[in-house]
């Protein structure tokens, strides 16, 4: 599985085309945390941080293209999908950047739930619900996978979102508009999801998408 040329090949098309950003480093990352987008990466994120001995220039996240996650992989690098179903993540996302590119976002999404499906023994799953409700099962899922990576948490998940809410409002990762955009649980983006769903249902990919998170539920459930 290990492929050092290959990895160092995708390593140099991320920082070709995310120069600068939090891409898979061969020699620096440790975990690489990704997937499609508003599927609870950032948060994921912020609780490894918080209950781990990782820091930040170790973690590879929030690219939302395969190529970091098959990057690590081919480095030998842990890898964790964060995975939505898709009716939530893509309507989500379309609420994120103003509904732009929305048919591409079902290639995209597709794409990287593929990936992680050809590598179910490599490419640890976090489902959106227990990182937002039930961290500690993701903890045992990765740790199967990974071999005891992460540590239990300490503190319960109501305590932790709190505490991250908190973190990320004060950083603006996202900017002033923190309604839309800010990666931890927020009500006050439902109203803004509800006119995006009905256009992802009725979409001719969706179906695909669909799929590829049910295959993505079986590879969780097995590992």
């Amino acid at each position: 599985m290990v492929d050092l040329a290959r990895a160092k090949n995708l390593e140099r098309w991320l920082e070709r085309k995310f120069p600068g950003q939090t891409h898979t480093k061969l020699g620096v990352t440790t975990l690489c945390i990704d997937g499609f987008p508003r599927s609870a990466n950032s948060l994921l994120c912020r609780k490894v941080l918080a209950t781990s001995a990782y820091t930040r220039p170790e973690l590879a996240h929030n690219i939302h293209w395969r190529q970091n996650m098959e990057c690590a992989l081919m480095a030998g690098i842990p890898v964790i999908l964060a995975a939505r179903a898709p009716l939530d993540a893509i309507s989500s996302y379309l609420v994120y950047n103003n509904g732009k590119n929305a048919d591409d976002m079902f290639r995209r999404y597709k794409e990287i739930l593929v990936f992680a499906v050809a590598h179910p023994h490599n490419v640890a799953i976090a489902l959106f619900d227990e990182t937002v409700e039930n961290y500690a099962a993701v903890v045992d899922r990765v740790n199967r996978v990974h071999g005891g990576i992460l540590p239990p948490p300490s503190a319960d998940d109501e305590t932790l979102n709190e505490m991250l809410a908190k973190e990320a409002h004060e950083e603006s990762l996202h900017g002033s508009n923190v309604t839309r955009k800010i990666g931890v649980p927020s009500p006050d983006r439902l109203e803004l999801k509800q006119k995006y769903r009905s256009f992802v249902e009725s979409h001719n990919r969706f179906a695909e998408c669909s799929v590829m998170y049910e295959r993505i539920l079986k590879v969780a459930s097995r590992q």
